[in-house]
């Protein structure tokens, strides 16, 4: 299990946030019959008849506001990349738990509707049919078709949902998804004070301060040390007020580094070309880390501006890292700066 699905997994385990992942996936006539608050959560882990264990990601069960409407088994699965086989691996779980569930209730109980949710958190697009029998030939009578396994799973795009301008500001699903594929280090500090201004229980916030301490920083900052376990407050106000100084920490960080190799190699081979192979280990450090900033921020990286990078001085680059906080698009950041203004 990765760090990212085991965040996951926190943060669908809290009803509020479940409840906001249902009001988005159903239609609001569906959202109203059901009992939202009673949701239970249920053991995402079936044993078989043979001992067998399967383990899935999440299971909630969702009780009806009417006793005549049914109950739903609902499954939650988080991929970051597509899985040609999803659709048969989904309704693996459906089965089990379908068989769970008749196994803890009377004979003869009415089958809960089982609904299996997968979301896609990475930038990735999701290839993978979200039906089983389009992995199937198309075939007609007299073969077998009615043995052809039919599943479906509901696909949710965190990326796409991060642009979709109906869920509210305030919404917990609509934040994490917005958190997920933020737009720098300014936008996420944002959605940081609109996740406190919603004021989550605090084991929710909790979690959240862990899953973005713990996956989303490091991506955003993957060479930059810092804490590891700070409430969202203390991130939000690291964010705020020292973004600049980290930046500048962060290719320090570089420097020094390449400085270390090459100066431990130049003991053998002279402290002169130790000096000069570190100070070029840190300009290539300086440089790799802004290309991976540009690329995080804004996507493809136009040759010509990684052809301007490869020549720049250790000065340029750190302009440009600075310039491309707030730099609405790529090419903004790369402006050659105003002339002067000369006095009349």
């Amino acid at each position: 299990m990765t760090l990212l699905d085991a965040s996951y997994r926190r943060l669908f385990n809290h009803r509020n946030l479940l409840q906001d992942l249902l009001c988005t996936v159903f239609s609001p006539d569906v959202c109203k019959r059901l009992d939202l608050d009673g949701a239970l959560p249920l053991s995402p882990a079936y044993v078989g008849p043979a001992m067998q264990v399967r383990q899935g990601d999440l299971a909630w069960s969702v009780p009806p506001r009417d006793n005549d409407d049914p109950i739903l088994l609902i499954g939650i699965e988080h991929q970051s990349q597509p899985d040609y086989l999803m659709a048969l691996r989904v309704g693996t779980y459906k089965h089990l738990q379908l068989e769970s569930f008749a196994q803890q209730h009377r004979p003869r109980t009415p089958l809960p509707i089982p609904v299996m949710l997968v979301l896609n958190s990475g930038k990735q697009a999701w290839t993978a049919s979200t039906r089983s029998q389009d992995l199937f030939p198309a075939l007609a009578p007299p073969w077998p078709i009615d043995h052809i396994p039919q599943q479906a799973y509901w696909l949710i795009d965190l990326k796409k949902q991060s642009l979709n301008h109906s869920l509210q500001a305030s919404s917990l699903f609509g934040l994490i998804c917005r958190i997920q594929h933020n737009q720098g280090l300014a936008h996420l500090s944002e959605l940081m004070q609109t996740v406190l201004d919603a004021r989550p229980d605090p084991s929710l916030l909790r979690d959240l301060a862990a899953w973005i301490n713990q996956a989303i920083l490091p991506r955003c900052l993957p060479n930059l040390d810092f804490p590891r376990h700070l409430h969202l407050k203390d991130i939000r106000a690291m964010l705020e007020d020292n973004s600049d100084s980290w930046l500048h920490q962060w290719e320090a960080q570089g420097i020094q580094k390449g400085l270390a190799q090459g100066l431990s190699q130049g003991l053998s081979q002279g402290l002169s070309q130790g000096l000069s192979q570190g100070l070029q280990r840190g300009l290539q450090a300086q440089q790799s880390t802004l290309i991976r900033q540009l690329r995080r921020k804004f996507g493809i990286l136009p040759n010509r501006y990684k052809q301007q990078i490869a020549k720049a001085t250790s000065r340029q680059l750190t302009t440009w890292s600075l310039l491309l906080l707030d730099a609405p698009t790529v090419d903004e950041v790369f402006l050659p700066p105003p002339a002067p203004h000369k006095a009349t």
